[in-house]
């Protein structure tokens, strides 16, 4: 399906970042992923918001494809809400402090991951999250990414009527798709 990233390396970038102030850790995950990737990423592309599931961060996208996005996700203040469910395996490495899951495959089992710890849900599984506090995480999902963008936008379009959100998000993953079609990246 024309996958590029790998996730033990987007594993090894990510751990180098823990610790690190949150300015330090987004340029440190720019640099690693500049450094293994080159071409196939964008580090200044800027902050938007994510209103997605119920819940509400701040997303930074280094790559979008029709196959693929990497990015860093969080929150200053802690947020949860639903997974949705998508042709897609993602993946979140948790960079500072501390996500909480639940999978509806495992529903009496909760899962906390810490600092480098590395979550995975599964394609077509779902799961309940939770975030605290200053808590920032490297994603990357794999699949078809547009079968996600009904759920990522929805909230923005329907719950918080915040055309400038929905945009934004639609602007950014279109220029960086298309310039990867461009390359025969899809």
């Amino acid at each position: 399906m024309g996958y590029v990233f790998d996730p033990h390396t987007l594993e090894q970038i990510a751990r180098a970042a823990v610790g690190q102030s949150p300015q330090e850790m987004v340029h440190t995950v720019g640099e690693g992923l500049r450094r293994s990737y080159a071409e196939q990423v964008d580090v200044g592309q800027p902050w938007i918001l994510s209103l997605f599931g119920g819940t509400t961060g701040m997303i930074k996208v280094f790559h979008a494809s029709i196959t693929e996005y990497v990015a860093i996700y969080g929150a200053a203040l802690g947020t949860s809400g639903f997974s949705g469910r998508f042709q897609l395996e993602i993946h979140d490495i948790v960079l500072t402090g501390q996500m909480t899951t639940f999978l509806e495959s495992r529903p009496l089992q909760r899962d906390v991951f810490a600092p480098g710890d590395h979550a995975v849900l599964p394609r077509g599984d779902t799961k309940g999250w939770g975030i605290g506090d200053d808590t920032w995480m490297l994603e990357y999902a794999r699949g078809f990414v547009p079968s996600a963008l009904p759920f990522g936008l929805g909230d923005a379009l329907f719950s918080a009527m915040d055309p400038q959100t929905l945009l934004r998000t639609l602007a950014i993953y279109g220029t960086l798709t298309l310039r990867n079609l461009l390359r025969g990246k899809i």
